[in-house]
Protein backbone atom coordinates (compact mmCIF):
# COMPACT_ATOMS: atom_id res chain seq x y z
CA UNK A 1 0.00 0.00 0.00
CA UNK A 2 1.03 3.29 -0.80
CA UNK A 3 0.95 6.32 1.01
CA UNK A 4 0.66 9.74 0.05
CA UNK A 5 -0.07 12.80 1.86
CA UNK A 6 -1.49 15.70 0.38
CA UNK A 7 -2.08 19.11 2.00
CA UNK A 8 -5.91 20.57 1.94
CA UNK A 9 -6.87 23.76 1.68
CA UNK A 10 -10.04 24.54 2.98
CA UNK A 11 -11.66 28.14 3.62
CA UNK A 12 -12.90 28.29 7.08
CA UNK A 13 -15.81 30.77 5.63
CA UNK A 14 -16.46 29.27 2.52
CA UNK A 15 -19.76 27.43 4.41
CA UNK A 16 -20.87 30.93 6.05
CA UNK A 17 -24.01 33.19 4.37
CA UNK A 18 -23.17 36.08 2.70
CA UNK A 19 -23.22 39.17 5.07
CA UNK A 20 -22.29 43.05 4.42
CA UNK A 21 -19.05 43.74 4.04
CA UNK A 22 -16.75 46.18 5.77
CA UNK A 23 -13.19 47.35 5.90
CA UNK A 24 -10.83 45.89 8.16
CA UNK A 25 -6.87 47.26 8.53
CA UNK A 26 -3.75 47.00 10.33
CA UNK A 27 -0.25 48.77 10.06
CA UNK A 28 1.44 45.47 11.34
CA UNK A 29 -0.43 43.00 9.28
CA UNK A 30 -1.52 42.48 5.83
CA UNK A 31 -3.72 39.49 4.12
CA UNK A 32 -1.38 36.82 2.54
CA UNK A 33 1.90 38.61 4.12
CA UNK A 34 4.07 36.57 6.80
CA UNK A 35 3.26 38.36 10.14
CA UNK A 36 5.94 40.35 11.89
CA UNK A 37 8.31 38.66 14.63
CA UNK A 38 6.01 40.34 17.68
CA UNK A 39 3.17 38.99 16.34
CA UNK A 40 3.84 35.22 16.50
CA UNK A 41 3.96 32.42 18.61
CA UNK A 42 6.63 32.39 20.88
CA UNK A 43 5.48 28.60 22.08
CA UNK A 44 5.51 26.33 18.48
CA UNK A 45 8.79 28.13 17.26
CA UNK A 46 7.40 31.27 15.94
CA UNK A 47 10.35 33.02 17.81
CA UNK A 48 8.05 35.80 18.52
CA UNK A 49 6.08 37.82 21.80
CA UNK A 50 2.18 36.76 20.89
CA UNK A 51 1.63 40.47 21.06
CA UNK A 52 -2.11 41.26 19.25
CA UNK A 53 -1.44 43.37 16.13
CA UNK A 54 -3.54 46.32 15.92
CA UNK A 55 -6.84 46.62 14.24
CA UNK A 56 -8.82 48.79 12.97
CA UNK A 57 -12.60 48.48 11.26
CA UNK A 58 -15.17 50.84 9.24
CA UNK A 59 -17.70 51.09 6.77
CA UNK A 60 -20.09 48.52 8.69
CA UNK A 61 -23.92 48.86 8.74
CA UNK A 62 -25.64 51.39 11.45
CA UNK A 63 -27.78 47.90 12.03
CA UNK A 64 -23.91 46.53 14.06
CA UNK A 65 -24.51 45.65 17.55
CA UNK A 66 -21.09 44.10 18.09
CA UNK A 67 -18.53 42.50 16.79
CA UNK A 68 -16.21 39.21 16.71
CA UNK A 69 -12.37 39.46 15.83
CA UNK A 70 -10.86 35.83 15.70
CA UNK A 71 -6.70 35.61 14.77
CA UNK A 72 -6.65 32.25 12.32
CA UNK A 73 -3.47 30.73 11.00
CA UNK A 74 -3.76 28.90 7.62
CA UNK A 75 0.08 28.45 7.96
CA UNK A 76 -0.10 26.44 11.14
CA UNK A 77 1.56 23.29 10.53
CA UNK A 78 -1.30 21.49 12.30
CA UNK A 79 -4.40 19.71 9.81
CA UNK A 80 -6.82 22.24 11.31
CA UNK A 81 -4.06 24.88 11.08
CA UNK A 82 -4.93 27.22 13.85
CA UNK A 83 -6.97 29.54 15.58
CA UNK A 84 -5.08 31.81 17.98
CA UNK A 85 -7.99 33.80 19.48
CA UNK A 86 -10.80 35.39 19.53
CA UNK A 87 -12.58 38.49 21.00
CA UNK A 88 -16.31 38.04 21.06
CA UNK A 89 -18.93 40.99 21.92
CA UNK A 90 -17.09 43.94 20.84
CA UNK A 91 -19.48 46.98 21.09
CA UNK A 92 -20.51 48.67 18.13
CA UNK A 93 -18.98 51.60 18.98
CA UNK A 94 -15.97 50.21 19.39
CA UNK A 95 -13.77 50.87 16.00
CA UNK A 96 -10.01 49.85 16.78
CA UNK A 97 -8.04 46.86 18.85
CA UNK A 98 -4.83 48.30 19.64
CA UNK A 99 -2.51 45.28 20.06
CA UNK A 100 -2.68 44.46 23.72
CA UNK A 101 -4.64 41.10 25.40
CA UNK A 102 -5.75 43.09 28.20
CA UNK A 103 -7.38 45.81 27.44
CA UNK A 104 -10.71 44.98 25.99
CA UNK A 105 -13.65 47.21 25.82
CA UNK A 106 -16.49 46.70 28.15
CA UNK A 107 -18.24 43.91 27.51
CA UNK A 108 -16.07 41.80 25.45
CA UNK A 109 -14.67 38.87 25.88
CA UNK A 110 -11.40 37.05 25.23
CA UNK A 111 -11.20 33.46 23.94
CA UNK A 112 -7.92 31.94 23.82
CA UNK A 113 -7.05 28.88 22.32
CA UNK A 114 -5.27 25.77 23.99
Amino acid sequence: MTSSTATMKRDPYADLPAVPSFRLESSLVADGETMPVAQRDRIFGGGGQDTSPDLAWSGFSNDTKSFIVTMYDPDAPTPSKFWHWAVINIPASVVAARGSRRNRPGSAWRIASG
